[in-house]
């Protein structure tokens, strides 16, 4: 069963001068604390605009969306590195979301990950 709760990821607040840095700390990691995987998945997925009801499989830290037409997302909010990027761009789906900590300030990784997605047709959307 599914209820509607509030946001798994942390809301900006329109900071004043005072507090601006301290809102930007606070947003190094916009996940809130004790966020279960499984309620952030089905938060991106109706963010996405899929429906509930998709095909969801998980395999090797990546989690497979299937719609009702067949296309495929991959979602990835545990862990990332090349190896498991070439594993996802190797499937082409459509869309790929991944969780900006998961980078851990790897900005090159993040960068030829987009680039790769790029090359690949393949809609590459950090968050």
């Amino acid at each position: 069963m599914f209820k509607l709760t509030d946001s798994h990821f942390k809301q900006w607040q329109s900071p004043t001068a005072e507090s601006l840095a301290e809102q930007l700390e606070m947003f190094i990691d916009n996940v809130k604390e004790n966020t279960e995987l499984q309620a952030m998945l089905y938060e991106i997925l109706l963010r996405l605009g899929l429906k509930l009801t998709c095909n969801v499989r998980y395999e090797n830290n990546i989690f497979w969306i299937e719609d009702e037409k067949s296309q495929h997302y991959a979602i990835l909010l545990e862990h990332i590195d090349e190896n498991l990027l070439n594993s996802v761009i190797n499937v082409q789906p459509q869309k790929v979301v991944a969780l900006d900590r998961l980078f851990a300030g790897n900005d090159a990784l993040k960068k030829n990950a987009e680039l790769q997605m790029k090359d690949a047709n393949i809609a590459f959307f950090v968050i």
